[in-house]
């Protein structure tokens, strides 16, 4: 089967994604290879974010290993994604997840069943060139 190689940030959870990726494509008889890419979200480390607001802050450089061919697909927390794909991309895939989500409110929240408390994971999607 084909080589391929993936395109992930560093994060600890874009990093688990990729893995996560790349275990179900080896299951498939694939090779597969990891480059990390490091985003201009992942550089700026002195102002918050939201401050930036710079679009694509956490895809733009793995977009363009894409378009030079240096990673096959990338792998890509949904919430890191713009809600318009550059028409050069597609989502191929969604990774099912099951949710184990934190929720809290204040004591003053009406609430008529207690909330239960967990670890939350997030859903992993591979943008990829159409071919």
């Amino acid at each position: 089967m084909a080589r391929l190689r993936i395109g992930s940030r560093g994060s600890q959870l874009a990093l688990w994604q990729a893995h996560h990726i790349s275990d179900l494509l080896r299951a498939q008889g694939h090779t597969v290879e990891l480059e990390i890419i490091k985003t201009t979200g992942d550089k700026i480390t002195d102002v918050a974010l939201a401050k930036v607001g710079t679009k694509g802050m956490f895809t733009k450089e793995i977009e363009e290993a894409l378009l030079e061919n240096r990673v096959d697909l990338a792998v890509h927390s949904l919430k890191d994604l713009p809600t318009e794909l550059a028409a050069d991309f597609e989502i191929a895939a969604i990774t099912t997840v099951k949710i184990r989500a934190t929720f809290s409110a204040p004591s003053t929240f009406p609430a008529s069943k207690p909330c239960r408390s967990a670890r939350t994971s997030a859903p992993a999607a591979c943008a990829a060139k159409p071919s």
